[in-house]
Order: C-alpha cells, then sequence, then structure tokens
C-alpha cells in the first residue's frame, strides 16, 4: 500500500512466536496490523477445555465418602454388640442385614437393646413397620399417644355439642365417630413418621426400574445416616 509522505513515519517490523505484528504508528491515529495474533485464545480454551474433568472426580469422591460411612457405621455397631455380649445371629435378619451393609450406626443398635428389655417394645418391633420407626425415634409412641388422646376428647367434646340430649341415645354413633378419628390420628403420625432402613439387599439380577425404586427412601422423613 501506499502512504502518505507529508508526515514522518515509522514503521516497525516484530517477529514472535506467537504473532507477526506490522505497525504503521504516528502521532495520530494509531493502527495496527496484525496476522496469526490468536494464540492466547487459544491457550485459554485449552484451560477451559482441561477442566472437564473434575466432575468425575467429584462424583468418585462422594462415592468413597459414603464407602467410608458406611464402614463407619459397620464398625460402630459391631462394638455397640461386642460390648453388650452379642453377636449379629442374634439380632433380626433384617436389623443383621444392614448391620452388613452399613447403613445403621452403634446409636440405632443401642436403642434396639434398650427397646428390646421391654415387653411391649419387643411385641411391637415384630412388626416392619413400627421397629422401623421405633429405632428412628424413641419418642415416636408418646407422640401417638398425645395426638390420639387430643382427638379422643376433641372428637367426644364436638360430638357432644352436636347431639346434646341425644347424646347418650346415639352412643353407638358418637363412638364409630370417635373410633374413626383416633384411627386418622394414629395415621397422621404413623405415615410421617421418621423411619430407619431396614430393607433387605436387593437382588443381583434385579432390573434397572428395581434398582432405581430400591434407592427411592421409603418416605419423605427417612433417616439417612451417610454423612
Amino acid at each position: 500500500p501506499k502512504f502518505p509522505t507529508t508526515f514522518p513515519l515509522h514503521l516497525h517490523l516484530r517477529l514472535s512466536s506467537s504473532a507477526t505484528c506490522l505497525r504503521h504508528s504516528r502521532s495520530s491515529p494509531f493502527l495496527t496490523f496484525c496476522a496469526g495474533g490468536d494464540g492466547g485464545d487459544i491457550n485459554s480454551n485449552n484451560n477451559n477445555s482441561g477442566g472437564g474433568g473434575g466432575n468425575d472426580e467429584n462424583g468418585k469422591h462422594r462415592g468413597g465418602d459414603d464407602e467410608n460411612a458406611g464402614d463407619k457405621n459397620r464398625k460402630e455397631a459391631m462394638i455397640v454388640l461386642a460390648e453388650a455380649g452379642k453377636s449379629t445371629e442374634s439380632l433380626p435378619k433384617d436389623l443383621a442385614a444392614a448391620i452388613q451393609a452399613g447403613r445403621i450406626p452403634g446409636s440405632v443398635i443401642e436403642r434396639f437393646l434398650g427397646l428390646e428389655k421391654s415387653g411391649l417394645m419387643r411385641w411391637l418391633m415384630q412388626f416392619g413397620g413400627f421397629k422401623e420407626r421405633l429405632l428412628a425415634d424413641d419418642l415416636f409412641l408418646a407422640k401417638v399417644a398425645m395426638e390420639c388422646g387430643v382427638g379422643i376428647f376433641t372428637k367426644t367434646a364436638a360430638e357432644y355439642e352436636r347431639r346434646r340430649e341425644n347424646f347418650f341415645k346415639e352412643l353407638e354413633i358418637v363412638f364409630a365417630d370417635v373410633v374413626m378419628a383416633i384411627i386418622a390420628d394414629f395415621m397422621l403420625v404413623y405415615l410421617p413418621a421418621p423411619t430407619v432402613s431396614l430393607r433387605p439387599p436387593l437382588a443381583v439380577s434385579a432390573g434397572a426400574i428395581s434398582k432405581f425404586f430400591y434407592s427411592c427412601p421409603d418416605n419423605a422423613f427417612q433417616v439417612s445416616f451417610f454423612y
């Protein structure tokens, strides 16, 4: 190209490993002609593209945390059993399987051994639903009793206010309504109560759908000991 020669002209030719620039400078304006100056972008793209491996490492780290928590729970449970002079063979099969899988810590075993001393608690723990809730919350029965007691009182008072002089004449209807209120109050406490997972291990040949539902908690308030 032709440049005017009426003002001072300075040409600078600079060669570098990343770019070759031809700069034409004067007092004003300043013009720059560059070729091949995208090296910095390439490097930055390489740096950005190299950071994608962190997700796999985080997944492995989380898996390792779960394994460590399971080992810790298993050791705590075995220590509690050893101190009590018992073995896993003396426990119910579902509880022994949960210990081997590392799903419950030593505190749950201590609670089970304490509840087993009571005849009423031992009988209730024969039912899986009660066992899962009693091991997760030692105040479960107290909450049930309070809810049902309040329900009996309020429902009886409501029936008397409604029937007045016919209260004793329609006593069978009142009794049926109070029983329904007790059942509703019991389920109101039973269903959302915290639970401990004592499900048996899943078969190796189980399908993807079965594995998915097995990984889901029993309810929204299930207690997790993997932390």
